[in-house]
């Protein structure tokens, strides 16, 4: 969990002072339909597919001329289904999903004089897969995995329509690929397998429907779409024995979340 210690310590040392001005915050529940695929040479291997269910809670600050600073925190769990091309099927397994995001917000200009903002930051995403201690229908033993990425956030946010209290945003967002890292408990349960994934990248896109209420609240509903392409790891082997070793790596993959959002947002000053 390297990146999430890197990410928590970036958040603690941002001062106080940067935070000035005005505060946002929002407080949702998820619902997700949650898609994982693995090819080998263009030709279907496996794939992960369930609901998953949580929370996102985001803290938005900015300044009278529109810079700022912006943290977003989401968990989801839930359980899915595993198909495969060879080692069958298997129901059940519960995967946690969390994602933890820093930007640095600013003002765009544009002919239509509306308020977009730009924002970069950094982000990680963790993916628990536990399938340890099961079956899949061929016979086939599961077992547990942790998926990490670390990435680059580039995206903007743009008000579309704002009026009698009702306002609808579009975000936009590119995920540079800085570095991803599976841990596969195969052979024991202390002793992982780690592949290394260098290439990749990610999408993500999001419509939000606000409405103003009274004591500064606005009631929230969000549909979005997350999107992930991983390029193949690298090889990494495990030795079973004096003579005996096992070699393994992450096949080319893609993830897709379809989901939606809603709750509430209120105004911290």
């Amino acid at each position: 969990m390297k990146h999430l210690q890197i990410i928590i310590f970036i958040s603690s040392i941002l001062p106080q002072a940067v935070f000035a001005g005005q505060t946002h915050y929002d407080l949702m529940g998820s619902v997700t339909h949650f898609n994982y695929n693995e090819t080998v040479e263009s030709q279907f291997f496996m794939k992960d597919e369930g609901a998953l269910s949580g929370l996102f809670l985001s803290r938005q600050q900015l300044d009278d001329e529109h810079h700022g600073w912006q943290i977003d925190f989401a968990m989801q769990g839930g359980e899915i289904d595993y198909t495969s091309n060879g080692t069958g099927t298997m129901s059940n397994i519960t995967d946690t999903l969390t994602e933890l995001r820093i930007h640095y917000l600013f003002p765009l200009n544009n002919r239509w004089h509306q308020q977009w903002l730009g924002r970069v930051g950094i982000g990680g995403r963790w993916l628990i897969d536990q399938s340890g201690g099961k079956y899949s229908s061929t016979g086939h033993a599961g077992y547990d995995r942790i998926s990490e990425y670390a990435y680059l956030p580039v995206g903007i946010d743009a008000p579309l329509f704002e009026h009698y209290g009702w306002g609808t945003h579009l975000s936009a967002e590119y995920d540079y690929f800085l570095k991803g890292t599976q841990q596969s408990y195969i052979l024991a349960p202390t002793n992982p397998m780690v592949n290394d994934q260098e290439d990749g990248y990610g999408l993500k896109a999001a419509v939000r429907f606000n409405k103003k209420t009274i004591n500064k609240m606005r009631i929230l509903f969000e549909p979005y779409f997350n999107y992930w392409h991983i390029e193949p790891s690298t090889v990494n082997c495990q030795i079973i024995s004096f003579d005996q070793s096992f070699c393994g790596r992450e096949p080319e993959n893609s993830s897709r979340e379809i989901g939606i959002r809603f709750g509430v947002g209120f105004n911290g000053d």
